[in-house]
């Protein structure tokens, strides 16, 4: 998660499922979607699009 006024990456929010409810507003902060290996490498983040 980042600000949307940010250049980089500000926080994590590590889960283990398909969704995550975070109590922070879209409308502040732009959210990536980052995937992690059993050894603790990381992918780079991913914006995901809208669903309507």
């Amino acid at each position: 998660m980042r600000e949307t006024s940010s250049p980089v990456w500000q926080q994590r929010f590590p889960v283990t499922t398909t969704t995550a409810d975070l109590p922070h507003s879209k409308d502040n902060f732009i959210f990536g979607v980052a995937s992690v290996d059993a050894e603790g490498h990381e992918s780079l983040p991913v914006i995901p699009k809208p669903v309507r």
